[in-house]
């Protein structure tokens, strides 16, 4: 740990001087539920962009060079279009009859807001049951833009779930590291946050960086105008790993008046 000019003498003096344990809940149940959650979202978009919006993509794309207008007079659109602040969600079925026979298709479009438009059918000459719409084709692009920002949102949810998982992994690693072994108080440096409305970041002693989260009922132990964080570590210096503690010391194991007397201790520096 990196050396400071304070003096934890009184908290030292007031540790227990056994083994103890580290009975925080920590962000492992925490970080596996968020993961979950941020997994869930990521496959409810690839599902729904899978499901919804791929097929029509593919299917004009394949149609964009020989989709030519329907001239069937009793070529109908059924659907309708919702507009939510700037994005446009359209549903609708197409047919229409040639040589004495019915077409139809379903379409389902995301794209950024068009506005009004009248919708028309189109279709392959060579191919009569491969059906799209003008606005479809004219707002190709456009709907592309939007499906990868949704796949690059699903990413996003999936990644999120592997750091939380990962972090999860990390403090349950360092709590085993640490339990039902004589430990000491440390200060550990802040470099943001206070824990209260986002992670705090401190500094470990080889230099890096960790970020921790605290619950709403688990707020940190911080010292020195927010400065540092008190944690325990299984060296008197600091080396190795360290673990930050909160306001009422419940993530440490102790016996009442040991906690009374600690915290005494702690805020008499």
């Amino acid at each position: 740990m990196s050396t400071t000019p304070i003096d934890l003498s009184a908290t030292k003096a007031a540790f227990p001087d056994r083994p103890l344990q580290i009975t925080a809940k920590t962000t492992g149940r925490k970080g596996w539920t968020s993961a979950i959650l941020f997994w869930l979202v990521g496959a409810g978009i690839f599902a729904l962009c899978y499901m919804a919006w791929l097929p029509d993509l593919v299917n004009d794309f394949r149609l964009r060079d020989t989709a030519e207008v329907v001239r069937d007079p009793r070529s109908r659109v059924t659907g309708k279009c919702r507009s939510q602040l700037f994005i446009q969600t359209c549903e609708a079925d197409l047919s229409y009859r040639r040589n004495g026979k019915t077409y139809t298709y379903n379409i389902a479009y995301l794209m950024l807001g068009v506005g009004d438009h009248n919708v028309v059918v189109m279709a392959d000459p060579q191919n009569p049951d491969q059906m799209t719409t003008d606005l479809g084709l004219d707002q190709f692009w456009n709907r592309m833009l939007v499906f990868l920002g949704l796949v690059a949102a699903g990413v996003a949810c999936g990644a999120a779930g592997i750091v939380g998982v990962r972090t999860c992994r990390r403090e349950g690693a360092i709590v085993s590291a640490l339990t039902n072994r004589r430990l000491y108080p440390v200060l550990i440096p802040v470099v943001s946050g206070t824990g209260r409305t986002k992670p705090i970041k401190t500094v470990n002693a080889d230099g890096s960086a960790q970020k921790w989260e605290f619950a709403e009922n688990d707020k940190p132990l911080l010292l020195y105008g927010d400065a540092y964080v008190l944690g325990v570590s299984a060296n008197s210096d600091g080396n190795g790993p360290v673990f930050p503690m909160d306001e009422t010391l419940a993530r440490l194991k102790l016996e009442k008046d040991e906690r009374e007397t600690l915290l005494k201790a702690v805020y008499s520096e």
